[in-house]
């Protein structure tokens, strides 16, 4: 009987503790819950913004999706409401590229949809045409994470007819490359062709094919087919191959890699 008795009495118990571990209060979500209370009151659109998602990010982080949600729509109300200054061409594709991302993540579809395509207006309206290509990488993932690849190919290949539009020829075909680069990792291969063939000169479209095939990344490509151009005299019989590779190389160093990253980690994430 005693036995028995003790046995009830320790079921008894952990039922009570179990119900007062349910019944304490969820401590971090309710500071969280207060910091984008407290942001909703950040005058400056830009850190309002930025605050928002990175509390909605936290939120996601520690299995609080309903709270992310809702996070995620005041943030897209105050990029809606944003005035045109408050956000360059940069910022504002990128907030929609981060709302997508983090929606995503939150399983809201329908916001992730919507901010992609907003997304896409925004890039769409950058002007002139020949700075459009430098968002195009980045906000193309997006699309192929959300949409599947058939989006980003099509991405890919409006950002190829606006890379044609860049004067600069190492700049042009760095982004050319790029894009063929992405391109041929979705198995695209008459896209990757069409999108090359946006460079006139054919015997740099060759080499660039060429370096592709053993297996070098997009820079490599893209540096030893300007070097091996219709625009040198190197690899036709002449000797400028070192200092067309050299002056390539100079520009790369200034403008690092080819195109600017607007996912959510690479503009609006803060680590604390």
């Amino acid at each position: 009987m005693k036995t028995r008795y003790a046995a009830v009495m320790l079921i008894a118990a952990a039922m009570v503790g179990v119900s007062c571990e349910r019944a304490a209060p969820d401590r971090a979500g309710r500071l969280l819950t207060m910091a984008g209370e407290e942001a909703a009151s950040i005058p400056n659109a830009l850190d309002r913004f930025t605050c928002q998602l990175n509390i909605a990010d936290t939120q996601l982080r520690t299995d609080r999706k309903a709270d992310a949600e809702k996070t995620l729509l005041l943030a897209r109300d105050t990029l809606t409401g944003a005035k045109k200054e408050d956000f360059d061409d940069f910022h504002r594709i990128a907030a929609w590229t981060a709302i997508s991302q983090l929606a995503r993540a939150a399983g809201d579809r329908e916001l992730a949809l919507k901010s992609s395509d907003n997304a896409l207006a925004a890039l769409n309206d950058v002007q002139p045409v020949a700075q459009r290509p430098q968002y195009v990488l980045s906000l193309a993932g997006e699309l192929a994470n959300l949409r599947g690849k058939a989006e980003a190919i099509e991405l890919l290949e409006s950002g190829s007819a606006w890379a044609a539009e860049i004067t600069d020829t190492p700049t042009r075909r760095l982004a050319l490359v790029a894009f063929v680069d992405r391109l041929l990792s979705y198995d695209a291969f008459e896209n990757a062709r069409n999108t090359l063939r946006r460079d006139p000169d054919a015997y740099w479209r060759t080499a660039t094919f060429l370096d592709l095939a053993k297996g070098n990344g997009y820079l490599a490509a893209a540096g030893a087919s300007y070097a091996n151009g219709s625009g040198t005299n190197a690899g036709r019989g002449g000797g400028g191959a070192g200092g067309a590779m050299l002056s390539f190389q100079q520009e790369m160093k200034s403008a690092n890699t080819f195109g600017k990253d607007v996912r959510f980690e690479s503009v609006y994430q803060q680590n604390h």
